[in-house]
Parts: structure tokens; sequence; C-alpha cells
């Protein structure tokens, strides 16, 4: 097993959304990033993927941070509907799981982890048996 060691200029090259951010604010959240995420290569996460989904949860926890600062600190979700008298704002709701996910669902590079992770992961397998009867259970 090996881990990735955070490039701030890969990171800025490949979100240049967040120059304006501060080298110090980086760095904290690739840490944070790091305790959702392992830093460590498995068969699954190589170290280019690792590389990629470590930066798009930093990422991510930087645009929690910008939207939670830009709206007073409350970040409900996604606006379904609106309307004005009697003033009324209706918010989308995710389907999900677990608080994790919700966690991931609040920005676009969550939930691109989520797509990328259900690709890398696989449901039960049976083993056992003749060929034609793989995957069966018996």
């Amino acid at each position: 097993m090996s881990s990735i060691v955070f490039d701030i200029n890969e990171f800025r090259l490949k979100y240049p959304i967040f120059d304006t951010i501060s080298d110090d604010v980086v760095l904290r959240a690739f840490d944070s990033a790091e305790m959702f995420i392992s830093n460590n290569t498995s068969c699954y996460l190589t170290e280019s993927r690792l590389k990629y989904v470590l930066y798009l949860m930093t990422a991510h926890i930087l645009q929690i941070g910008i939207d939670n600062a830009s709206n007073g600190g409350g970040n409900a979700g996604i606006v379904s509907s609106t309307s004005i008298d009697k003033i009324s704002v209706s918010f989308e709701a995710r389907i999900n799981k677990t608080a994790f996910q919700y966690f991931l669902n609040k920005t676009i590079y969550g939930e691109e982890i989520l797509a990328l992770f259900s690709l890398w992961s696989a449901g039960g397998y049976y083993i056992g048996g003749s060929n034609a009867t793989l995957g069966f259970k018996r």
C-alpha cells in the first residue's frame, strides 16, 4: 500500500475555482478529506484513482465552506420551487441511504465521488457449483 502526497499546484490547476483560497485553508481541507477517504491505495483505489477522489473530496469540503459562508452558515439543499407572496421555499428531497451520502450530495464534487464509488464497488459473489450456476445462491 502506498499513499499520495498532496500537490497544491496540481490541485489548483484541476480546480481553478479555488485559486482565491489560501494554501493553508486548502491544505486543511485535504487533511479533512483524508478523514473521510483513507490515503492508502488498494486493488480498487489505484494511486491515480486515489489522488482523483481525494482531490474531489478536498474540493467538496472547500465548496461546502464557500456555500456556508455565502448564505450565513446554512446549507439547506437544492431549491426546487419558490413563491413570493407569504414567502415559501421548497427544497429537493434527495434519496440518501446514509448520512455520508447526504453529505456527499451537497456538491457536484461529492456527487461525482458517489458515482465513482458505485462504479468501482460490486455486490456479493457466490462461489461454488458449476460455471452455469455461478452468481446464484442455492
